[in-house]
């Protein structure tokens, strides 16, 4: 639906093409029209990997999911503040403050899998299949994000 809604927006506010055939926007309705289709969120350049599997991504994408994948690009606290806040999202009946070593497990084998260990990247593969991460926290199911997660170890470890 966002889509629709920046084409229709986009040839609203798109001015007639210029004689090389090229088109031209304003660049202040242009930023209002990304603010008002990706909610002010600021918009990420696509990867040359990401190009590619562009086409294989579900549509339209959970907003976990998207989460996830800003914190598996993410690094440092920046990342371990995403994955928190997603993992508590996702296990509302499992509290951080009960549960931190669920938290904290979770956390390593995130981090481990995307540096490209074995076991964790397959544990968390595993996660990403079943919807349940090793420890017992409640996960998404994507076959995508499996998929981008072994794509993101590929590119990390050249």
């Amino acid at each position: 639906m966002r889509l629709l809604s920046l084409v229709v927006l986009l040839s609203l506010s798109a001015p007639a093409a210029e004689p090389e055939g090229s088109i031209t926007l304003d660049p202040a309705e242009m930023e209002d029209i990304k603010r008002s289709v990706f909610g002010g969120g600021a918009l990420q350049p696509v990867s040359p990997q990401g190009a590619d599997s562009i086409a294989n991504e579900p549509s339209p994408m959970t907003e976990e999911q998207q989460q996830w994948l800003r914190a598996m690009s993410a690094e440092g606290d920046i990342q371990t503040i995403l994955l928190l806040e997603l993992m508590q999202r996702l296990n509302p009946g499992l509290p951080m403050n009960e549960y931190p070593r669920l938290y904290a497990e979770a956390l390593v084998l995130h981090r481990s899998a995307a540096d490209g260990e074995p076991i964790a990247l397959a544990n968390l593969e595993s996660g990403l299949r079943s919807g349940v991460l090793p420890g017992g926290l409640a996960f998404m199911r994507s076959e995508y994000l499996v998929s981008h997660l072994r794509r993101m170890v590929e590119a990390h470890s050249h």
